[in-house]
């Protein structure tokens, strides 16, 4: 696969120092590619970084994988009938988790991390953690006269040999495995037996209804993770926490906006309980109906900041000033000059006010339709925006009216005011 995902190419130039890893048959392998395997090796343990044996461990490997994919070409591996799938499937692969790391970047990125806390509050993973090792023999039943007999004998003295003796005596089928393991890696239920067993003395017991088992403790060392190696530990932690959950969080979101059928056997209405990624009905309806508000808040925005932009031009020019519309007559719009006209000029105080007004309404425009963007598709933003514009144009007629229209600069001060709290109402809402 080496020779097929990766940017291994024939050599034509010369071999330039710390750029080539190695060169099978005249293709090379370089030493990013190295760089990339050790990297997604381990990306939260630093040390790994630079160790040697990784390095070369990965080499080998890649040398082996790209004189597999040559042999492979040899054989015209590249026609069988399922290469494609299989290249597809690769790529698919690839792709998922290349989002899943940039999905848990993101959020590590967004996270504070302290290692401190999480050694703190795990004292059995770090400062108690304990080296326990015992033998386990799992009984694939639970026989409860016989398991009284065995705990009678363990409790008199009787050795594991003298128990196991008493399993084949009564036919029990049994798996005996020798243990080494710290308390981290123990299951809950077994690590608590185990703390509290005394050494080669046999414990007996079952797990529900499932199966029974003997234990002998033979050491239990303390191996406490402290320093750096527990700071590196903790981190891998709390990233690793970090990157499941919003790994998850994510995956949900993105089922819930995508659109999924099943067909055949798999079909969600075929009265079997399916388990398939599905979107959440009710979610799924909420997220509908966040999308109809948000979308009428921004249209209502839209509207009002044309009436604002109707109402600053008033106070800016001492007369009204409206959008244009085509059927209206030109004789309506005629401006009647006389002798007596003369060049109107707003207060500075004014102009402030109406400058102080835009640039709120601007900003706020533009952040509703940042948190719009990544919710509504281009074309419902693009519908909106128009139908807000030609809402906008005819409602600000009404300052047509005449009792409207001679209103004094101070009234349309206030009404610049009063209509641009809205717009804030509404983009306060659709970032909340």
């Amino acid at each position: 696969m080496s020779g097929l995902l990766t940017s291994c190419t024939v050599r034509n130039e010369k071999n330039t120092e710390g750029r080539i890893a190695a060169v099978v048959n005249k293709v090379e392998i370089t030493n990013r590619e190295v760089e990339y395997f050790v990297k997604n090796n381990n990306a939260y343990n630093s040390d790994l970084k630079n160790n040697t044996t990784l390095r070369r461990s990965i080499l080998k490997n890649l040398v082996r994988e790209e004189l597999l994919a040559q042999e492979a070409k040899k054989m015209n591996a590249e026609k069988e009938s399922d290469f494609a799938m299989a290249m597809y499937q690769a790529k698919r692969k690839i792709l998922s988790s290349i989002a899943e790391a940039k999905i848990a970047e993101s959020a590590i990125n967004n996270n504070k991390i302290s290692p401190t806390s999480v050694i703190d509050n795990n004292p059995r993973y770090f400062s108690e953690r304990k080296l326990f090792v015992y033998d386990e023999i799992i009984i694939k039943d639970v026989d409860l006269p016989l398991l009284e007999s065995l705990n009678v004998m363990a409790e008199s003295g009787a050795s594991l040999d003298k128990l196991i003796d008493e399993l084949k005596n009564n036919n029990k089928v049994y798996n005996r495995y020798t243990k080494s393991s710290t308390s981290n890696q123990i299951q809950p239920g077994i690590l608590q037996v185990l703390s509290n067993a005394k050494p080669n003395i046999p414990l007996v017991a079952r797990v529900e209804d499932k199966f029974s088992m003997i234990i002998m403790l033979y050491a239990r060392i303390p191996v406490p993770i402290e320093g750096v190696d527990a700071e590196n530990t903790a981190k891998g932690i709390l990233y690793a926490k970090i990157k499941n959950d919003e790994i998850s969080k994510k995956m949900m979101e993105i089922i819930n906006y995508s659109d999924i059928k099943y067909y055949g056997e798999y079909a969600l209405d075929n009265g079997i309980d399916n388990d398939l990624p599905k979107p959440d009905k009710v979610l799924l309806g909420r997220v509908v109906q966040r999308k109809i508000y948000t979308g009428l808040m921004a249209f209502a925005s839209c509207v009002l900041a044309i009436n604002v932009l109707t109402v600053s031009k008033r106070i800016l020019k001492g007369k009204l000033w409206l959008p244009k519309i085509w059927f209206i007559s030109k004789r309506n719009n005629e401006i009647i000059h006389s002798q007596y006209d003369w060049k109107y000029e707003a207060y500075p105080i004014e102009k402030l006010y109406v400058f102080v007004i835009a640039s709120v309404i601007s900003i706020t425009l533009i952040a509703q339709l940042y948190y719009l963007w990544d919710l509504l598709e281009i074309f419902w933003l693009i519908a909106i925006y128009f139908m807000a514009i030609v809402v906008g144009v005819f409602s600000s007629q009404i300052f047509r009216i005449i009792k409207i229209k001679n209103l004094s600069n101070k009234v349309y001060l206030f009404l610049a005011s009063f209509i641009t709290i809205p717009i804030l109402i509404c983009t306060m809402l659709i970032i909340r």
